[in-house]
């Protein structure tokens, strides 16, 4: 289940969709009943299709989803039950898009912009789902495709980007930047890049601690990190 999802308020009420990859759908948690009941509590479930590891709500019609091919990643919105098949969503060809191309999706519903912190790649991908356009970001120099995937385990050798949050203004993206057999085994400090809403580089936070996700909260100046299971840190911007 993709825990992170969409936030909205309803009705007053607090809500998160989360992807619910296991049943093929989007839940959405109200979290305000939730408390009170001391229950899970899901008002709302829209269908997906199978194994979409990345799906965003747009109205109870209509869901951007995620869906691997045979040699890439594509986009389809559900629209009244048809399907639409939009073009590749990244632009090279591979053996093995998984290895490639996993990333940490999140949607701008303000601007219908789709931006992906990749795992494998030092970089972040936007595309506007109005116009079509796709921009780049990279803070520093980008990575050697050719270096990305082990040739005898197909597995990737690194993992980058690990999480992701925006805000109103700009990006935050969580970077770990380290090999894929120490990742998430050997803690260190780690990096928080930050971007503006076109892609732009603006400054590096430094953690004092080893994180496997943040989120920051509405008013943008606090951000909570997740170190393990039972510890959440609290960092002012």
């Amino acid at each position: 289940m993709q825990l992170k999802g969409q936030s909205c308020i309803d009705d007053n009420d607090c809500c998160l969709w989360v992807n619910d990859v296991s049943s093929a759908m989007l839940k959405r948690i109200n979290l305000t009943k939730s408390i009170e009941k001391s229950t899970c509590v899901v008002d709302k479930k829209v269908k997906t299709y199978p194994t979409s590891v990345n799906a965003f709500y747009f109205n109870d019609s209509s869901v951007v989803q995620e869906i691997m091919t045979a040699g890439n990643y594509e986009l389809f919105t559900c629209v009244n039950g048809k399907s639409v098949s939009h073009e590749s969503l990244y632009l090279t060809d591979v053996q093995n898009p998984f290895s490639y191309y996993k990333s940490t999706m999140r949607l701008d519903l303000s601007s219908s912009m789709l931006v992906a912190a990749m795992n494998s790649f030092n970089q972040i991908n936007f595309l506007n789902l109005r116009t079509g356009e796709r921009t780049t970001s990279c803070w520093g120099e980008p990575v050697n495709m050719t270096d990305l995937v082990d040739k005898d385990s197909g597995l990737e050798k690194w993992v980058y980007y690990i999480d992701i949050e925006l805000t109103e203004n700009q990006i935050y993206a969580l970077f770990m930047d380290q090999s894929q057999e120490d990742a998430f085994e050997k803690e260190k400090n780690m990096e928080i890049h930050v971007f503006d809403k076109v892609g732009h580089p603006l400054k590096v936070l430094e953690l004092d601690r080893y994180a496997c996700a943040f989120c920051i909260d509405n008013t943008g100046s606090v951000l909570y990190a997740l170190v393990d299971d039972s510890q959440i840190y609290r960092y002012r911007l």
